[in-house]
């Protein structure tokens, strides 16, 4: 898995490589938002107890998120 800062430099490599279709100017700052934003999301899921909504609709809530969030 690696650790943090081989995971930022994943996601920074691969945005870097879609730069042309995302809105974002910092693709550093996005890389670090977005990598905690799912960490963050994640382990609320996991922990959650009775009003945590169930995997697919985590899924599909931070797909959109994110999406807009690159794309504007």
């Amino acid at each position: 898995m690696g650790s943090q800062r081989d995971r930022l430099s994943r996601a920074d490599t691969w945005l870097e490589g879609h730069r042309g279709e995302l809105a974002v100017a910092d693709l550093d700052v996005a890389a670090f938002v977005l990598f905690h934003l799912v960490e963050a999301v994640s382990h609320a899921a996991v922990l959650g107890r009775d009003h945590t909504p169930g995997p697919a609709e985590v899924e599909d809530e931070l797909t959109g998120m994110i999406l807009r969030y690159l794309t504007g």
